[in-house]
């Protein structure tokens, strides 16, 4: 049985790479196996650069952290001001 987690883009990237998925603000990815941060980088092929901060359940994520089961990531790109 797989395990189901989510995925929230930001931003521009909502814009993006929600598109992929029907346009929905947070999408269901089920997968079997371990599955970290970097796999799912690669699976949406950001551009270098392209995210600011990667979120686990309200956490920081490098990306060999391992998504668990109901976890919810939420995508970031860069953003500044001045």
């Amino acid at each position: 049985m797989g395990k189901k987690f989510m995925v929230k883009f930001y931003s521009y990237l909502r814009e993006k790479y929600s598109s992929h998925s029907g346009g929905e603000e947070v999408i269901i990815i089920d997968n079997d196996g371990d599955y970290t941060i970097e796999d799912l980088k690669k699976q949406y092929d950001f551009i270098p650069g392209e995210i600011g901060c990667v979120i686990l359940n309200k956490q920081m994520a490098e990306d060999d952290a391992i998504i668990q089961d109901g976890n919810l990531v939420e995508i970031f790109p860069f953003f500044g001001g001045g």
